[in-house]
């Protein structure tokens, strides 16, 4: 799990006003299906199930419970009078003279940039609508069940495996429409 709180940490950071937990999960599902698609397997080992509201792996609550006990991510609750709906915001500490903590593998650093370019500034609507598109989550699930991505053939067989990364832009789900 230390690339996958290494992930956590990264994507985190990438944002200066913070992610929610929606955003947080979905994101690391987009590197898992990046990965699956150019390296065979997903990168994070977090198991992912359908949800009625896309992807999700019971193991993500522990592994943000992890990183905000030792101070390397900030949670913030929050809560809308409006609806009474609470949610969680994550943020990147104040260093401060503290050692940042170990980054992502080069491999999972580059897919985690090259989601974040795509997907990281898209409002929450959008970025659902994306994740639902993609094809672990294709047709549309009835029902909660396993999310099956060792079906992602990999890209360019022939490719070096440092610059695979760099080839998802041709793949469907992440096009720029």
């Amino acid at each position: 799990m230390r690339e996958t709180e290494a992930l956590v940490r990264y994507l985190i950071a990438q944002s200066p006003l913070g992610l929610v937990k929606t955003q947080v999960v979905k994101l690391l599902y987009l590197v898992d299906v990046a990965a699956a698609s150019v390296e065979e397997r997903p990168i994070t080992g977090l198991e992912w199930i359908r949800y009625r509201h896309g992807p999700w792996s019971r193991q993500i609550d522990g592994v943000l419970d992890r990183l905000a006990e030792r101070g390397e991510i900030r949670r913030v609750r929050r809560y809308r009078i409006r609806d009474s709906a609470a949610s969680e915001l994550f943020h990147a500490p104040r260093r401060l003279g503290r050692a940042a903590p170990p980054q992502p593998s080069g491999l999972a650093r580059r897919l985690a940039d090259f989601v974040w370019e795509r997907y990281g500034a898209l409002p929450l609507e959008d970025l659902l609508e994306r994740v639902s598109a993609t094809p672990p989550m294709q047709p549309p699930p009835e029902l909660e069940g396993s999310l099956d991505l060792s079906r992602l053939s990999p890209v360019a067989d022939e490719a070096d495996n440092e610059d695979r990364a760099w080839l998802m832009s041709g793949l469907p789900w992440g096009a720029d429409d």
